[in-house]
């Protein structure tokens, strides 16, 4: 049996700079792009913990990433994403209805 594919898979939290906790993570240009967008929206939103940017890595280098726009409002709450444009992204949910599946 192959290894599991979330093996070597972490969420780094990013910094109010909107970058990575960890600073000699291998950071490839959509990566870096995307921390220099999240600090501009820390900026008009706040960076308010755990409502932060996200960057995820596999096996070493960042292959993407995500983190939430704000806060939640009315029980409701926004997210982006981005990842390693090589990389096909399936999303998925739990099979019941609910405001994810209304949204994919």
């Amino acid at each position: 049996m192959g290894r599991s594919l979330t093996a070597g898979f972490r969420l780094l939290p990013c910094e109010v700079d909107g970058f990575p906790v960890e600073r000699d993570l291998e950071l490839p240009d959509f990566g870096r792009q995307s921390c220099e967008t999240s600090v501009t929206w820390y900026g008009k939103v706040g960076y308010i913990r755990p409502w932060i940017g996200y960057v995820a890595v596999l096996d070493g280098p960042a292959v993407g990433g995500g983190g939430f726009k704000e806060p939640p409002h009315d029980h409701r709450v926004a997210i982006a994403r981005q990842a390693d444009p090589t990389l096909s992204i399936a999303a998925q949910t739990l099979p019941e209805e609910n405001a994810p599946t209304s949204t994919l």
